[in-house]
C-alpha cells in the first residue's frame, strides 16, 4: 500500500500542476484560483478513497459509507455556513478542504489502520512499476470523459452557449441515476475479484446477473420519478425559462442507464485486470462519438447529445462484454483443466 499511496499523491501533485498551468494560461486569475481550489478539495477526497479501496478488500464498506457520511455533512455545513456569512466561494471551498481532510485523518486513517498498516514509500522502482500497470486505465478515463464531453462542447458550437447551458441544467438531476448505478456495483467489486480468482463460476454469474439487474432497477425508478418529478424539480432549481427543456429529461435517463452500465463493466474488467481491454473499449467509445455526434446534433439538436453519448457507451459496452465473455471463458476453462 505504501508505494501505492505514493504513487497516488505523486499522480495528483502533476494533476494538480497541469490544472494551475491550464488555467493560468486560458482564463482570467480569479476564476483560475477558483479551480485551483476546487481541485485541491476534489483531490483531497481522492486521496481518502485509497483507504476506502483498503476497506472495500476487508469487506467492510461500512467504514467507507460512515466516512462518507461524515466528510459529507462536514463540507456541507461547511460550505453552507461560511458561504453564508463571507459569500466567499474561495473560503468556502478552504474551509471544505480542511473538514475533508479531518474527516479523512479523524477517522479514515485510524479506521483503515485496523486492517493495514499505512505508510508512504517512495520506491522509484515499484512506483515506476504501477505508473506503467495504471497508465492504460487513465488512459481510457480520459477517453471516456471526453467520448461525453466533446458532443456538449460541438453543440455550443453549433447552437450557442444557451443552448449548451439548457442541456447542461436538464442533464443535472440524471446524475442521480449514475451515482445510483455505481453504489450499487463499486461495494461487489471485489467479491467478483473473489470469485474470478477462486474459479467461482455460479457466484460471479449470479453477482453479475444481479448487478446489471441491480442499475436497471434504479433507471426504472428514477425514470418513473422523472416523469412525474422532473419537470417540477427543473423548474423549481432553474425557474421557469427550463421548462420547455423537459422533454431532454427521459432520453437522459436512458443514456444514465447506458452510462452506469459502461462504468461498471469497466470497473470490473479493471478489478480483473483487463487494462488493455478498458483502454481499447474507450478508444473505441471516442471514435464512435466523434462519428456519431455531427449528424446527430444536426438532427435531433439537444438531443443529438444524448444519443451521441447512448451510441458511444453502446459501442463500448458491447467490446466489454465480448472481453469478459472471453476472459470468463478461459479463466473457467482453464479451472476445469486443472480439476481433470
Amino acid at each position: 500500500m505504501g508505494n501505492y499511496l505514493a504513487m497516488r499523491i505523486l499522480t495528483s501533485i502533476i494533476t494538480l500542476v497541469g490544472i494551475i498551468l491550464y488555467s493560468a494560461l486560458t482564463i482570467n486569475a480569479a476564476t483560475a484560483i477558483t479551480i485551483t481550489l476546487y481541485s485541491i478539495f476534489k483531490l483531497s477526497g481522492l486521496l481518502i478513497d485509497i483507504l476506502h479501496g483498503e476497506n472495500q478488500l476487508q469487506h467492510r464498506m461500512d467504514l467507507t459509507g460512515i466516512s462518507y457520511f461524515i466528510q459529507g455533512m462536514l463540507f456541507l455545513i461547511a460550505f453552507i455556513v461560511v458561504y453564508q456569512f463571507t459569500n466567499s466561494l474561495n473560503l468556502a471551498l478552504i474551509i471544505m478542504t480542511v473538514s475533508t481532510i479531518a474527516a479523512g485523518a479523524l477517522f479514515d486513517l485510524k479506521a483503515t489502520a485496523r486492517f493495514q498498516r499505512i505508510t508512504i514509500e517512495f520506491d522509484k522502482k515499484a512506483i515506476t512499476s504501477l505508473l506503467v500497470e495504471c497508465a492504460p486505465a487513465v488512459i481510457a478515463g480520459i477517453a471516456c470523459s471526453a467520448a461525453s464531453s466533446i458532443p456538449r462542447q460541438y453543440l455550443s458550437s453549433y447552437a450557442g452557449s444557451a443552448a449548451l447551458g439548457a442541456y447542461s441544467s436538464a442533464a443535472a438531476p440524471i446524475a442521480i441515476v449514475q451515482m445510483g448505478a455505481s453504489y450499487i456495483y463499486n461495494p461487489l467489486l471485489s467479491y467478483f475479484a473473489e470469485s474470478y480468482t477462486k474459479g467461482e463460476k455460479t457466484t460471479f454469474l449470479k453477482l453479475f446477473i444481479k448487478t446489471l439487474a441491480g442499475i436497471a432497477l434504479v433507471g426504472v425508478v428514477c425514470s418513473i420519478g422523472m416523469s412525474v418529478f422532473g419537470e417540477k424539480i427543473l423548474v423549481f432549481v432553474f425557474g421557469t425559462t427550463i421548462k420547455q427543456y423537459a422533454y431532454l429529461l427521459q432520453p437522459l435517463v436512458i443514456c444514465a442507464i447506458f452510462t452506469g452500465t459502461m462504468w461498471f463493466l469497466n470497473d470490473l474488467l479493471i478489478a480483473l485486470r483487463s487494462f488493455r481491454a478498458t483502454l481499447i473499449s474507450s478508444i473505441l467509445s471516442l471514435i464512435a462519438s466523434l462519428i456519431a455526434m455531427v449528424p446527430m446534433i444536426a438532427v435531433f439538436s439537444l438531443n443529438g447529445v444524448t444519443i451521441t453519448n447512448i451510441i458511444a457507451c453502446s459501442t463500448s459496452i458491447v467490446f466489454m462484454l465480448y472481453c469478459l465473455f472471453t476472459i470468463f471463458r478461459n479463466r473457467f476453462k482453464t479451472s476445469k483443466e486443472k480439476l481433470g
